[in-house]
């Protein structure tokens, strides 16, 4: 009866069913432990304790199952994770089989676990997981060390993909990490939503103009309630004044200020070309846009401004 329910949880498992249900029927006459067909074995006095290894054939199926004596105990004892010292000490083709080792010890272990929650029972030293999975996470370290090694003495840079700014579908610009991911492109309809390669619509330039509007109203505001903050600080400690801006920054600090969105000459500057410049002085001069310091008038301009400006005002 054990039998027909491990085969039935084994067929109706969408999470961890690693195998197809002609692979699991064509499994039914093997499903138990064939050690019956193995010869004895004669045990050789002068071989060393640590390289025996029982003969033991299982099944694909019972792989991912654990031994019965195993399943009686309430506490399995187990050893303790690899550290990161001990991974360094090893080579590529060692942490290679390594990774695999313990890869089927989670795939295993993740297994019981869902069958012990099937029978309705607690599984045994549940930290076994965690340690395997520590294991793991410490190998993928000692490998992007070696790497990031690699790659500085090859071509002088890490080789790491960094985070970008783009732009989602939504029109909003976001950073963006490139990393390896479950689902493919096609299948993974999170992904195209928020990251897909689609034209925007005529809304999103609505949308974007508001939001960018609302982000900088919000700024606004909290820069406005820091600088009030910080004069009533320079009112009644006047020896500050002369560090003013430095307080200012303390206290955006203190509050947690930060800008709410990418600025526009970020994000909305045009691409130059190699001849030009983001800033050219004399040709604003030139244009009118700007006074000449150096003229004659440019004094009389000034005080000119100045009252076009008051002007205005009233």
């Amino acid at each position: 009866m054990n039998l027909l329910k491990i085969i039935r949880w084994t067929i109706n498992s969408q999470k961890y069913s690693f195998i197809t249900v002609r692979s699991c029927l064509g499994s039914i006459g093997q499903i138990r432990w064939q050690t019956t067909d193995i010869p004895p074995t004669k045990e050789d006095p002068s071989a060393d304790v640590s390289t025996k290894v029982t003969p033991m054939k299982k099944s694909n199926l019972m792989e991912f199952f654990d031994t019965t004596d195993n399943l009686q105990e309430s506490k399995i004892i187990h050893g303790r994770w690899w550290y990161v010292d001990e991974l360094r000490l090893k080579s590529n083709e060692d942490l290679h089989k390594l990774w695999y080792v313990l890869l089927k010890e989670r795939n295993r272990l993740l297994t019981m676990e869902e069958e012990y929650r099937y029978q309705h029972e607690l599984f045994p030293s549940p930290e076994r997981i965690d340690k395997v999975e520590e294991s793991m996470r410490n190998i993928m370290s000692v490998i992007r060390e070696r790497d990031i090694a690699y790659n500085l003495l090859e071509t002088g840079k890490t080789g790491e993909q960094t985070p970008q700014i783009r732009e989602t579908s939504f029109g909003l610009l976001r950073y963006y990490q490139p990393k390896e991911r479950i689902l493919p492109f096609y299948k993974n309809r999170y992904y195209q939503l928020l990251w897909g390669k689609r034209k925007p619509g005529p809304w999103t330039n609505i949308f974007k103009r508001r939001y960018n509007e609302f982000q900088e109203h919000q700024e606004y505001q909290e820069t406005n309630r820091i600088k009030k903050i910080v004069a009533k600080i320079l009112q009644k400690y006047p020896h500050l004044r002369d560090d003013e801006e430095r307080v200012l920054e303390e206290y955006k600090k203190r509050y947690d200020f930060e800008h709410y969105h990418i600025p526009k000459r970020l994000a909305q500057r045009p691409k130059l070309r190699d001849h030009q410049t983001v800033w050219n002085e004399q040709e604003f001069i030139e244009n009118g846009t700007l006074d000449d310091p150096n003229s004659e008038d440019f004094e009389r301009l000034q005080q000119e401004k100045v009252v076009r400006m008051r002007r205005k005002k009233k």
